[in-house]
């Protein structure tokens, strides 16, 4: 920037020199005054959205559970006037199907006593757990208190109190298999892959390859008499996780033994 024409003129050198250091100055406090207003302002903004989202004015919202939240290992131990231990441990799998190990030992001595159970849940109400009946009755149903608490619910729907003592808890223990348990259902052998319908959940459960599955297939194929005949089965073996070729998890029945396959029986009517 040069200094006015009539300044030109009329100063001397060293006033000419003067001249512009005054003219850099204003210009560089201007700058600084514009440059610390701007900064002045954002600093405002960005309090002003910290306090907008600070945790006293963000009002939480009803919890909402999608499958993929509710899968996992749950535990905890529910009170009982006869017994000493009642402990449960649950896998809430992926196809809405749980698996139940509970631990059970009577006031008195005895030993304990374990009990598997295979299910079917459901996320009702956003939050809540709605399982099929069984051991776990009267405490069919279940409420998130948190995304890793759930509490068991009375038959009304409603809270016991003391709460604290009808709860499992969320865990960090894998799921890839189940134990080793019972479970009687409809097989069939359909080019090569066979299914098995398990009785009290109705769910359809692709069959391992496994030496244990050969001899079911030898014996369906000596028992059976129509094509996609399905035949009545108890045996024992176990859910396991496996990947499909699409890389979709799903439940595989791993047989272990066989103990009847008869074609006159069936599940039981619901």
């Amino acid at each position: 920037m040069e200094c006015p024409l009539f300044f030109k003129m009329v100063l001397k050198k060293e006033e000419y020199i003067m001249c512009f250091r005054l003219l850099f100055i204003g210009m560089l406090s201007l700058l600084i005054v514009v440059t610390s207003c701007k900064s002045k302002k954002k600093t405002e903004e960005e309090e002003a959205q910290k306090e907008m989202v600070s945790p006293e004015n963000m009002k939480e919202g009803p919890l909402v559970m999608s499958n993929e939240d509710v899968m996992g290992v749950y535990e905890g131990d529910f009170p009982c006037d006869d017994c000493v231990l009642d402990h449960y441990l649950i896998q809430f799998r992926v196809g809405q199907i749980y698996f139940l190990e509970r631990v059970y030992q009577k006031s008195g001595g005895g030993g304990k006593e374990m009990m598997y159970e295979i299910g079917h849940w459901s996320i009702k109400d956003g939050n809540k757990l709605q399982l099929t009946k069984g051991m776990l009755a009267p405490f069919e149903q279940f409420e998130f208190v948190d995304r890793k608490t759930l509490q068991a619910l009375n038959s009304e729907g409603m809270m016991e109190i003391p709460k604290e003592e009808n709860q499992l808890v969320k865990g960090f223990k894998k799921m890839d298999s189940t134990p080793s348990f019972s479970m009687d259902g409809m097989y069939v052998l359909v080019t090569d892959d066979g299914w098995f319908e398990e009785c009290k959940t109705g769910h359809r459960f692709p069959v391992a390859k496994t030496e244990a599955n050969d001899k079911l297939e030898k014996m369906y194929n000596r028992k059976h008499k129509e094509p996609s005949e399905k035949l009545f089965v108890k045996m024992k073996g176990y859910l396991k996780s496996q990947p499909t070729q699409e890389n979709e998890i799903i439940n595989v029945i791993v047989v272990e033994q066989v103990m009847s396959m008869d074609k006159k029986s069936g599940c039981p009517q619901k």
